[in-house]
Formats: structure tokens, C-alpha cells, sequence
């Protein structure tokens, strides 16, 4: 049983361990939607971290409508006091009826034909044309509060990122 109490809680579940399958990922996800969707939150509202989303809102009846109690949290949450913050570098894998909810966007670089025209309702031609030769530290910013999208140049952290990526380095020949 989840049990919030206090004003400051905060929950971390970190699945991207190999040991952890997507179909667990999705139990978690799920479980935990279901749990803010059964309770009142107006008094303690919640904010939803949920990342890679489009691994996590799959579900589907028989009519191939998406079922996934994120889906429904996405539609019925803000009135009970939950608000979700969704991650994805694949726009088109998240579900038409969860990008349908998202009031803010944030995009970095995407490049695929299909992955912009899942968000092409979000911006107008000119900004979807940037969309694909943003470089790093970019991104366009749109929102249901803002009069039109806005473009961002995001400084670079000083904080050490620990990342298993490797850096390719120019080496100097003698």
C-alpha cells in the first residue's frame, strides 16, 4: 500500500535496471495511477515524474482504444490535484490520447518524419522545420499559456554528469 503523508514527499522508483522488465515498469506505473485516481489529491496536490512514457501507457481494449490507467490520469488528474511531467524521445509511440492532454512542450531535436508529425498540432511549419536542426543546449518551448512557441538556448550545467556515454575526442597527431 502507498501512504503519503507531510507536504514534502517525494517517490523514486528507478526501473531502468536491466533486472526489470518493461511489463513491471508498466504494473508500477500503473498501480501507481490507479492509487492517485482512487484518492482525493486537491488538498496535497501531486506531480508525476514518469520517463520514457511511451513505454508505459499501452493498454488497449477491444476497440483499440488506449485503456492504461495513465491515459485516464492524463484526462481526469488535474482536476483531482495530479499533474504529470512526461518524458519521451519518441512522440510517436506516446498515445494520441495522452499528447492530446499535454498542455506544454518542450522539444529538443527529433529528425523522424513520424516523430514530428505526432507533434506537428503543437507548432506551426516554420517551428516544425527548426524542430529537426536544433543542436544540443536548444530546444522550442510551446504551452496553451504562451501567444506563440519560444526558442530556448539552455547553458550547459557545470555539474558532472555521470554517463556511460562516451565522448569522442579529437587526438592531435605529432
Amino acid at each position: 500500500m502507498l501512504e503519503f503523508q507531510g507536504n514534502d514527499i517525494s517517490l523514486y522508483i528507478r526501473l531502468n535496471d536491466s533486472k526489470f522488465s518493461i511489463g513491471l515498469g508498466q504494473v508500477i506505473v500503473d498501480y501507481i495511477s490507479n492509487f492517485l485516481l482512487n484518492h482525493d489529491m486537491t488538498k496535497h496536490p501531486t506531480l508525476l515524474f514518469v520517463d520514457e512514457v511511451h513505454r508505459y501507457a499501452l493498454e488497449k481494449d477491444a476497440q483499440d482504444d488506449f485503456i492504461s490507467p495513465l491515459a485516464t490520469l492524463a484526462r481526469e488528474g488535474r482536476k483531482n490535484g495530479i499533474f504529470l511531467f512526461l518524458t519521451t524521445q519518441s512522440p510517436k509511440d506516446v498515445p494520441t490520447i495522452v499528447l492530446n492532454q499535454i498542455g506544454t512542450l518542450l522539444m529538443h531535436r527529433l529528425t523522424g518524419e513520424y516523430e514530428i508529425k505526432a507533434i506537428n498540432n503543437f507548432l506551426n511549419k516554420d517551428k516544425l522545420a527548426q524542430l529537426s536542426s536544433l543542436k544540443s543546449g536548444e530546444a522550442i518551448l510551446t504551452s496553451v499559456n504562451l501567444m506563440q512557441p519560444v526558442n530556448l538556448n539552455i547553458k550547459a550545467s557545470g555539474r558532472t554528469h555521470y554517463s556511460n556515454t562516451p565522448k569522442l575526442i579529437k587526438i592531435k597527431n605529432d
